[in-house]
């Protein structure tokens, strides 16, 4: 073990949980944000799937038309929309389960979890 990660883990060891700052949800604006950006991710959640849609009617008419660039193009704008998508839902669950923002139906947290399933 090395001094730099012998020194990190003493270090480490002696903060507790309730020594590290936590974020407060409850400020009158956060509901306008939340609001908005919900409606921001929905719009480009939209978009997303329409592009991927046109992606493949591209691609489908370059396959029926024998065209080449066609194809590549319309597969591509699908890849695309495909791998923005995940990489939109994933960042809203990252914030979800970082932040405990968000329906209580969507918290990781086991304790929740628990008391929903006894009600």
């Amino acid at each position: 073990m090395s001094a730099t990660t012998a020194l990190a883990t003493t270090v480490a060891s002696g903060i507790n949980k309730s020594d590290l700052p936590t974020a407060d949800f409850e400020a009158p604006w956060m509901d306008f944000f939340t609001t908005i950006g919900g409606f921001i991710i929905a719009t480009i959640v939209v978009v997303l799937v329409v592009v991927m849609i046109i992606g493949v009617g591209i691609w489908v008419a370059g396959k029926l038309g024998a065209g080449g660039r066609a194809q590549e193009s319309g597969i591509g704008a699908f890849v695309w929309g495909l791998v923005a998508s995940v990489l939109i839902g994933t960042a809203t669950t990252l914030v979800v389960y970082f932040s405990d923002v968000g329906p209580d139906w969507m918290t990781f947290d086991e304790e929740i979890s628990q008391q929903q399933q006894s009600t």
